[in-house]
């Protein structure tokens, strides 16, 4: 890789409709030759997109500079691991009355699932390993109940001074992302197991999760897709194009693949009220993530406008508007579904797969 360039990868979340994020990044895997890792310096992701980042950046044990998994690895457990977590249903009510001020977020004692099937893969994915130990720059975002912020789980940990800032193409947005960025620095002690729990504990479908940060408190935490402003949505490619400007990295530099979970295209005159009743149904069933294919089709229009058209590559299916596809829907006939949508989006679309290639290799 050119030193005086980046190359980021954003995933978004998504949940089981993530299969078809891990079948793309297959193939730019198996065209180029080269593992994902290879060809990224930095690599983030969001809810279930943040397995899919950690497993691309968790090293063997003797070669650290080694992913321990391949993308057709990820594909597997995908297919055969993944689906236990929706498969524990939650007997047991929640105590959440420490939260009766925060009804706003939406969270109740109604949750689909134990949420210990989700831990037990990420277990058996991660152990104890540090996150630090990350091949890449590795940045998960996960919603800290307790400070009503996003806190960014960065496995460099420290930052750069903001004198070193480019101002000219920082604005107070991004500003107040390098703040919160700043949650995150001197984690020494966190692990990808705890890091990747925080961000996939989606409202509704899982119990909040408490891990402890560098302030000595135990923090509970939800989805990473939750958060203020345009840097903390369900598709962080903004955020991670953020920390490319705040590294140095002038906007032409600064090459990005950003990969999608699947999106329905919306009638023209449909209304954004429209679009998020749609959105509701067909993911979460709730307000707190409204709505998430319309915010990320926006930042996704942010970023066209902050990098050279070049510089930049989206790869995110379409999904027939005739079914939703739920963030838990992992039956045999919505695997199927799923891995034809994505074969045929790469088949269709040639041409920006091999604009993507061009930017890494």
């Amino acid at each position: 890789m050119n030193p005086n360039k980046i190359n980021i990868l954003s995933i978004d979340g998504g949940g089981y409709r993530n299969i078809m994020s891990v079948m793309i990044l297959m193939e730019l895997e198996l065209r180029s030759k080269r593992n994902i890792s290879s060809m990224f310096n930095m690599i983030g992701g969001t809810s279930f997109g943040a397995i899919i980042a950690a497993c691309l950046n968790y090293p063997t044990l003797l070669n650290a500079k080694k992913p321990k998994y391949m993308t057709k690895d990820i594909l597997s457990a995908w297919n055969k691991d993944v689906p236990k977590i929706f498969n524990n249903q939650n007997l047991i009510s929640t105590d959440y009355s420490y939260y009766v001020t925060m009804m706003h977020y939406n969270i109740g004692s109604e949750e689909k699932y134990d949420g210990l099937g989700k831990q037990k893969l990420l277990a058996n994915l991660f152990q104890t390993k540090g996150f630090s130990h990350s091949i890449r720059q590795l940045l998960i975002p996960a919603f800290s109940i307790d400070m009503e912020d996003t806190i960014w789980f960065d496995s460099t940990m420290g930052q750069p001074d903001k004198a070193n800032l480019p101002q000219n193409e920082i604005s107070n947005e991004k500003n107040e992302y390098s703040d919160n960025q700043k949650l995150s620095a001197n984690l020494e002690d966190i692990t990808f197991f705890q890091a990747v729990d925080a961000s996939t504990t989606t409202p509704k479908l899982f119990p909040l999760v408490k891990h402890p940060l560098a302030d000595g408190e135990e923090h509970h935490f939800i989805d990473g897709g939750e958060g203020k402003g345009i840097a903390n949505k369900n598709n962080p490619t903004y955020s991670l194009v953020v920390e490319a400007l705040r590294q140095g990295y002038k906007s032409e530099n600064i090459n990005v693949i950003s990969v999608g979970s699947g999106k329905y295209d919306f009638a023209p005159t449909a209304t954004d009220q429209d679009v998020a009743q749609i959105d509701a149904k067909m993911f979460w069933a709730d307000p707190l993530y409204n709505p998430i294919s319309s915010e990320s089709d926006k930042i996704h229009q942010q970023i066209q406008d902050m990098l050279p058209e070049s510089n930049y590559v989206r790869l995110q299916p379409t999904l027939p508007n005739t079914k939703q596809y739920q963030f838990d829907g992992c039956s045999y006939d919505e695997n199927q579904e799923l891995c034809q949508i994505a074969c045929d989006y790469l088949h269709n679309n040639q041409e920006l797969i091999n604009k993507a290639l061009g930017l890494l290799i």
